[in-house]
Formats: structure tokens, C-alpha cells, sequence
């Protein structure tokens, strides 16, 4: 602890406290001297500890502000365990790992003293100091009961200053400082937190049992936090946020504004901008149990990405129902949380991360709000394909979970677009009831001090609902009032339009151009509207991760602009709004997903699998007549070509508008797959999408997209885009020259979980004899090393169960000395299935057995299956006693093992006892 004179410092004041704090450390290491050395000496081997020192440091700094962050405000063993001065009340904690009934009254004895003897020593201290017990485990179910039970020997348990000592206590159940710890490091810029965390546990451990390394770590660790501050200061700010404890809503309803207009996010969360809606959370919490329940009993061997999907219409509060279900989430287990928000293009970047950071077993949820979104950020399909080609998780337990939440008919078309990648359940939120607005009414009232204002709820979105309340009128009403602000703004009317042009893409779920608007906008026009969108409660955070300028939530945009320009009069004043903000953004927007953002949104509004909202609010315009002329005046004029990056979004549009465009795009992607440079942006999107939607036998260009793919990929065997354009390419096309160039492609990529993912994808979908020889092929000249080996042997002896050859194939890899892989279970059942009692199988599996870590996966289906056939066999038995001693007692397979036992040894006692453990 640092040195602070008490000299012309008052008691109240930082230094004054710091003064009193130090006389009373000062005292207890001069009156039990024994205590103050025990708890550092313990302190070395208790990792636990170290981590809530460390935590609550990092916690501390980010409380203070700059000008308080001139010394370390959290010491270990300057009094208990912890002492953390940072906040209001000075706390003192013992750390004690399991939370029994001995562990929390030795506490409280160390705890009394310190009290007592700040009276003696500090009085002027005294009074504000608040203790604390922390626990990683707890035991005890009503530790009030046994702190309320307690008292010190010598005093009698009805004494006042026990009673407001024990009134001072708090307990706490804290499993996993280490995340949040990590969480904190990562959100203030560290690079590799993991690599920071351990190395100032390496540093805790060589200098606090040597003189005067307690403050030396202490001011250390203040030091490494300016240094990262100062850092983080001069950077971008980190990708995505990592979830901490303390990112929870507050308990009680606190005043002040309610959040309208700007997406939600943790900040908001924490300060009670949202209505709790208990009863909502409480039904998808339980839907996502049961669904990860059933998820773990029938896809063990499955490597789908798990989706959840809180789904439902737009405005409903999607995205604050999961906001607090991350909340209730991180509350009930330690499970390492990472939200990107609408930022779903760091999608690839987080699941990297995950597996890079989280400990083995840890569970790890990535959060996105409306990850399929079109013309958020660029081709969501091309976005989640990157993102999924990686291929990083060997097994489905090592799976993050994707949380999310959008509109149902995106969660939809995720899992259209990528049946074999991921499993998506949808859990749409109940429509909220007339007593449900009552609630939130009351809650409104607390929050604001004042009542919500009648302007009629029924059928109402609550981003509406909530809109309404702040702005004390109807959406209708509120509407015109905005539009004549707007007319008053400027005589010609500039700004007006431009706030419908805004709104009309918004309502589409894609941001306008603000290349295009600073450009036509004066700085006293855009300094206006800004001031307008804040009185109106239509400003966006412009931190907000969306592409684009944005008037609101898309509800909101389309209520206004349905209010100023209705499609029963202004037909071609809508077409006019839709033409411009598509040409703006592919005329002054630089990089190809900002350029076609908003065609993508159109696109998803369009011909088959479309948006339902999309499609509902582009029904009344003439899109095809809007999209043929924007096709014209950006590609038609004398020499002018469609960029490459541009060829797949009109391919698609072509399709489900049925537009006959000119020039045409699919003609000028044939060409560019004949010539195009490899690196061309774009130039992958356009094979998917010939594809997609040329390469049916029946279509009349179907010859020519082979012809063209096919000479694509053989002159670009070395393409980073040459396996998933292959793989895709050998679904649709079955010719001996396409698996000749699979066969090519796939023996440069031999190591390549990826190739190897694909290839099993082409069995299980192609009843091909070429797939199946090409499979064969490889699985003989590929490493055995290689998860997806498996998958692939699996997939080709499901067709040919009976295959002399895959059943060898089988054999040789279980013979090859790799107990430990996750997938040995799985390749000896299904041959175990097709050869029972195979002598030569049953000794693999005893060895195995034997040599297996208790904690695999497979090792109580395998004993299983052989004592089925070899009941009471002593080996067997003897087996199956040593694992039920090793294996964790929750292991989900222990009570089956034993009961298998038990019916062959009734009454046995050391099986009895093992069960009574």
C-alpha cells in the first residue's frame, strides 16, 4: 500500500481515509501478527484467490475516474484477505474457496476483530467499513441463518455492535472471477487478456511472499492498467464486448429517460433503461434449456453450429430480451459471453477467439442481434460462409452457442442457406397483452416520475408503444408535427426530402449513404437535422455498428414514411425515394458491401423464401420498374461495364424480380469466370450465384455455367476461393470432369479440415458412384490424424454398411494408437454394430478401455456395448469399478455403469459405498 501522510488531510478526504485505513493495517499486523503472515502464506497456493485480487483491481480502476487513478486503491493482505478502498465504504474480504458453515464463521471470527479494532484504533474509519465473505463453492443453503446464528466468544449474541457487524456483512458466490477478469481486459483494448492474466498471476506468485511485494504487485498492476488506458485511448475500440457479472439490470426501477429510438446495448441494460418483462425472459430462458438439452442427446456427432433465435415481428423487443437473457445467462453459470451486437462481419474473428481463450469445457456463447440481416454489413450469406469455412471445433461440445435474435423469416433463411452448417430453434416472443401494457405502464411511471400518456396502445408494437409514450403522441400525429419542422427547416424543401429518402431505405433494414448525403447537405442543413433527430428522439448512437445513416428502429421509419408518403398517392414519389438511395450508394459508396447494401436489402423482399416484412412494405411499389432504371443509368451508358462485385446481386435480383436486364449480368459473369483476374472481388459471389440459379439441368444456360465453372476452377487449382466454389459447383454438377477437378483440388488440400468437412457433405448428399470413389480415394491417401476422417469413413459406410473394405479401413484406424480422440467410441460402435462379439474388435476395446481418460466421452457406451455380450466378465467388471472410482461423479454415463454392476453384484459394498460417495 502506498505511504499517504495524514498531515493537512481531513478524515473524509481520499487522503484522510487512506491515512486511517494505513494506521489500522499498521495495528492489525502489530496486534496479530500471526494472521497477517498466514494469510500470505496461504495465499501463494490459492489460485482463486488471486484471481478475485486481480478482478477486483481491474474493477476498481475502471470505477475511478482519471483523477483518481493516481494509486492503487485494492491491496491483498493489508487487512484479510482483500482490502478495496475505491468505492464510498472501505471493504475488507476473506476468501474462502467452499462456502461451508466453518469456512463462514472462521470469517466472521478474523472479520470481528478487525471491527473491533478499527473502533480502537480508527473510530473515525469505523463506520464505513462493510466486510465481505467470497466463495467459488456454495454449500450452505441459508448462509444468513448462519451468520445470524453467529456470535463472538466472550460477547453476548444480542449486543448492539454485533448486530451491526453482522448488518455489515455480505456474502457472495462468485464460480468464475476469471471471466470477468478477462472480460474487463479485453474490453479495455488487451490483445491476448489470457496471456496478461496469467502473466500477472506469475507475478503475484513471485513477489507477494517477498518483502514489500504486495504493494510492489499492487502499484505494478496500476501501472499495467494506465499503460493499456493510454493505449486503448490511441486505437480503434475492440471488436466485440465480452459480458461481465456486472452487467446486470438494476434491482429496483431507477429514474430516469427511457431508451426510444437508439439500439440497445450492455451500457443501457445496466443503467434500467429497459422494462425487466420477467415472465417473457423466464419462457425463452426455459425454451433454451430444453432445446440445448435435446441438442446434446441427438448431436453428439454432429459439428452444426447451435443457433438459438429469439424471434418474432420487428418492434417487439427482440433485442432487450436478449440482453437480459445474456444477463440471467452469465448470473447462472461461468460461461464466457461475447457480443457483437449487429456487428455480425466479426463473426469469423469471434468464433477464432473463442476457441483461442475459453478454457477446455467452458461453455461460450456468441451474441448477435439481427445476424442475417440484409445490408447491415454487406452479403450476410458471404459473411456466415467465411465464417463457417473454418471449420475450428473438432466436437459438438466444443461448440459456442450462437444467441441471436432477429426477425423469424431471417432465422429462416439462415438455415435454408446452410442446412448442413448450422441447427437453428427459433423462440418467437408472446405478443404482448393488454395486462402486459398495464405492467409496462407502471413501470414507465416509476422510471419517468410521470404517468405514460393516452394515446392508445392497442395493437402496438412496444417499440412503438414506447416511442409514443416518450413523445406524448401517436406515431401519426408525431409524424406530421416532424414533417412540418421540416418544411420550416429550409425553403426548398432539401431536407425533407432527404429525411424521407432516409427513411425509406431504413424501413428496408439498411442505412442510407452518408458519402452521398454530406455531399448534397450543407454543414448548417446536417447541423439542423441532427438537432431535429435528438428533439425527436429519432437520433442513432453514432457509435452504433449499423452501415449507413439511420433515422431509428426500421418500425419507426416505416410508420413515419407510410404516414408521409401513402402508397395509394405517391407511387412514383416512392419509386423516386427507393431509385436514389440504391444509386447513391453504388455511386459514391467505396467498397463493393456499402455500394449494394441496399439491393441486398431489396433482395431479400423478393420472389421466393422472401422477407415477409420486407415484402409487405415493398408491395405497393413498382420495384421492378425502380430497379431496371437504376440498372440503366449505372451500367448502360457508352462503355460502361458492371463491376465484377457488383455481377452477383443483379444475378440474383434478375431472378426473383424477373427483370431482363441489359446488359446482362449473367452473360458478362460467364465471361469474367473465363478471364477475370483470381483476385477480383466479387468474382466468387458471382460463380455461387450462376450457380444458384443457372445450373438446373433445365435451364437454358445450365451448359454454359458448367462449361464456365469448370475452366474457373481448373486454371485456379490454387484459388483461396477454389474449395468452396468446388464444393458448391459439385453439388449441382455431376460430370466425370467435375470430380477429375475435385479429385486434383482436394489432393493439394490433404491437411485441410475444411476439404475434408466439404467432402463429407458431397457423400452424405450426392448418391454418386464418382463421390463415392473419390471419398474412398482420399480416405486411403489422407491423414488419419485428421478429425473429419471420420466423418467421411462414417458417411460411406452408412450407404455401404456391408463394405469389406471401409470395415477395414475402420479397423486400421483404431489400431493406430490414438486413445485419446473423441471420435474412437464412435468408429468402434458402428463397426461393433455390424461385427458383435468380434474377438478381434472386443481386445481393441478392452485395451482401449484401459487406457482411456475417465473422462471421454465414449467410455461408458463402449463397456457398455461389450457387457452386453460378456455379463459378469471379471476383466469387464474390474474396468468398470476403477472408472466409477476415477470418473467426476456428475459424469451423465456414472449411474448407468453402476446400475449394470449392481444387477450382477447386489449387496456388494464397495459398490454401495461408491454410490454413497
Amino acid at each position: 500500500m502506498t505511504n499517504v501522510s495524514d498531515t493537512a488531510s481531513t478524515p473524509d478526504s481520499p487522503q484522510g481515509r487512506w491515512a486511517a485505513v494505513k494506521r489500522l493495517s499498521d495495528a492489525w499486523a502489530a496486534r496479530y501478527p500471526r494472521r497477517e503472515t498466514g494469510g500470505l502464506t496461504a495465499l501463494v497456493g490459492f489460485r482463486y484467490q488471486f484471481l478475485i485480487v486481480l478482478r477486483d483491481t481491474v474493477r476498481a480502476w475502471h470505477q475511478r475516474t482519471e483523477a483518481d487513478r493516481r494509486q492503487p486503491t485494492v491491496v491483498t493482505e493489508a487487512l484479510s484477505d482483500i482490502l478495496d478502498a475505491s468505492g464510498s465504504a472501505v471493504l475488507v474480504t476473506q476468501v474462502k474457496h467452499r462456502q461451508s458453515s466453518g469456512a463462514v464463521r472462521s470469517a466472521l471470527e478474523e472479520l470481528w476483530l478487525i471491527d473491533r479494532l478499527a473502533f480502537d484504533e480508527a473510530p473515525d474509519l469505523a463506520p464505513s467499513l462493510r466486510y465481505r465473505i467470497v466463495s467459488a463453492e456454495p454449500e450452505l443453503r441459508e448462509v444468513r441463518r448462519t451468520i445470524a446464528a453467529w456470535s463472538p466468544s466472550g460477547v453476548a449474541p444480542n449486543d448492539a455492535s454485533v448486530s451491526q457487524f453482522r448488518g455489515r456483512v455480505e456474502t457472495q458466490i462468485d464460480e468464475s472471477p476469471d471471466l470477468d477478469l478477462l472480460g474487463a481486459l479485453a474490453n479495455l483494448g488487451a490483445d491476448r487478456p489470457l496471456d496478461l492474466l496469467h502473466e500477472w498471476l506469475g507475478l503475484m506468485v513471485a513477489e507477494i511472499p517477498q518483502p514489500g511485494g504486495v504493494h510492489r504487485v499492487a502499484l505494478s498492476l496500476w501501472n499495467h492498467l494506465h499503460s493499456l488506458a493510454s493505449a486503448a485511448a490511441s486505437s480503434s475500440p475492440p471488436e466485440f464486448y465480452l459480458w461481465q457479472l456486472a452487467d446486470q439490470p438494476p434491482t429496483e426501477v431507477v429514474p430516469g429517460e427511457v431508451l426510444v429510438g437508439e439500439r440497445p446495448g450492455p451500457a443501457q441494460l445496466r443503467a434500467g433503461h429497459f422494462a425487466p418483462r420477467a415472465a417473457v425472459i423466464d419462457q425463452v430462458l426455459h425454451a433454451l434449456r430444453r432445446w440445448q438439452d435435446e441438442q446434446r442427446a441427438t448431436r453428439q456427432r454432429s459439428i452444426q453450429l447451435p443457433v438459438f433465435w429469439i424471434g418474432g415481428r420487428s418492434g417487439c423487443g427482440k433485442s432487450i430480451a436478449l440482453l437480459h437473457v445474456l444477463a440471467r445467462l452469465r448470473v447462472g453459470a461461468p460461461v464466457l459471453i461475447l457480443y457483437l451486437g449487429s456487428n455480425v462481419a466479426r463473426l469469423q474473428d469471434a468464433l477464432r477467439w473463442v476457441r483461442r481463450v475459453r478454457s477446455p469445457g467452458q461453455p461460450a456463447i456468441i451474441a448477435l442481434d439481427d445476424p442475417y440481416a440484409p445490408g447491415g454489413h454487406g452479403d450476410p450469406l458471404q459473411i456466415w460462409q467465411r465464417a463457417l469455412s473454418d471449420q475450428l471445433f473438432d466436437t459438438y461440445d466444443d461448440l459456442p452457442l450462437i444467441l441471436a435474435c432477429g426477425p423469424t423469416e431471417q432465422a429462416e433463411a439462415l438455415e435454408v442457406d446452410f442446412p448442413d452448417d448450422v441447427s437453428v430453434h427459433v423462440e418467437e416472443l408472446p405478443t404482448d397483452t393488454r395486462g402486459e401494457h398495464a405492467e409496462l405502464r407502471a413501470w414507465y411511471q416509476r422510471r419517468k416520475g410521470a404517468s405514460a400518456p393516452d394515446v392508445g396502445d392497442e395493437n402496438v408494437l412496444l417499440v412503438q408503444l414506447f416511442f409514443e409514450w416518450a413523445t406524448g403522441q401517436s406515431i401519426s400525429q408525431f409524424a406530421r408535427r416532424f414533417q412540418n419542422r421540416l418544411r420550416a427547416l429550409d425553403s426548398d424543401g432539401t431536407a425533407a426530402d432527404w429525411v424521407a429518402r432516409i427513411l425509406a431505405l431504413n424501413r428496408l433494414y439498411v442505412g442510407y449513404s452518408q458519402v452521398a448525403l454530406a455531399k448534397v447537405l450543407s454543414p448548417a442543413q446536417q447541423d439542423a437535422l441532427h438537432r431535429l433527430y435528438r428533439e425527436h428522439h429519432l437520433f442513432t448512437d453514432p457509435d452504433d455498428d449499423r452501415l449507413g445513416v439511420w433515422l431509428g428502429h426500421p418500425h419507426l421509419a416505416n410508420a413515419l414514411y407510410e404516414a408521409w408518403h401513402p402508397a395509394d398517392r405517391t407511387r412514383n414519389v416512392r419509386r423516386d425515394h427507393l431509385s436514389r438511395g440504391i444509386k447513391d450508394a453504388l455511386a459514391h459508396e467505396t467498397t463493393p458491401r456499402r455500394q449494394t447494401a441496399p439491393l441486398w436489402a431489396v433482395a431479400r423482399g423478393l420472389g421466393a423464401g422472401r422477407d415477409a416484412t420486407i415484402a409487405d412494405r415493398l408491395a405497393s411499389d413498382d420495384v421492378a420498374s425502380a430497379l431496371s432504371a437504376v440498372h440503366a443509368a449505372m451500367y448502360q451508358q457508352p462503355g460502361g461495364t458492371t463491376p465484377v462485385a457488383h455481377l452477383g446481386i443483379w444475378i440474383e435480383l434478375q431472378r426473383r424480380a424477373a427483370l431482363r436486364l441489359a446488359p446482362d449480368p449473367v452473360t458478362q459473369a460467364l465471361a469474367a469466370l473465363n478471364r477475370a483476374s483470381l483476385e477480383e472481388i466479387g468474382l466468387r459471389l458471382a460463380c455461387h450465384k450462376l450457380l444458384q440459379h443457372h445450373a438446373a439441368p433445365d435451364d437454358p444456360r445450365s451448359i454454359e455455367v458448367a462449361a464456365a465453372t469448370l475452366a474457373l476452377l481448373a486454371r485456379g487449382a490454387s484459388w483461396r476461393e477454389w474449395l468452396p466454389v468446388a464444393l458448391d459447383a459439385s453439388a449441382r454438377i455431376d460430370t466425370p470432369a467435375m470430380w477429375e477437378i475435385l479429385r486434383v483440388g482436394l489432393w493439394r488440400r490433404l491437411d485441410d479440415v475444411r476439404a475434408a468437412r466439404g467432402l463429407q457433405v458431397i457423400v452424405e448428399e450426392r448418391a454418386s458412384t464418382g463421390a463415392r470413389a473419390l471419398a474412398l480415394d482420399w480416405l486411403r491417401e489422407a491423414p488419419r490424424t485428421l478429425q473429419p476422417w471420420v466423418w467421411v469413413w462414417q458417411a460411406l459406410l452408412a450407404a455401404s454398411p456391408r463394405d469389406v473394405d471401409l470395415q477395414q479401413l475402420g479397423r486400421d484406424w483404431l489400431s493406430a494408437g490414438r486413445p485419446e480422440d473423441p471420435s474412437w467410441g464412435f468408429v468402434w460402435e458402428t463397426l461393433w454394430k455390424t461385427s458383435a462379439a468380434d474377438p478381434e474388435l472386443a481386445s481393441l476395446a478392452r485395451a482401449w478401455l484401459a487406457a482411456v481418460p475417465p473422462d471421454h466421452g465414449s467410455w461408458a457406451f463402449v463397456w457398455t456395448a461389450l457387457w452386453k455380450t460378456s455379463a459378469a466378465d471379471p476383466e469387464l467388471a474390474s474396468l468398470a469399478r476403477a472408472w466409477l472410482a476415477a470418473a467426476p461423479p456428475d459424469h451423465g454415463s456414472w449411474a448407468f455403469v453402476w446400475t449394470a454392476l449392481w444387477k450382477t453384484s447386489a449387496a456388494d459394498p464397495e459398490l454401495a459405498s461408491l454410490a454413497r460417495a
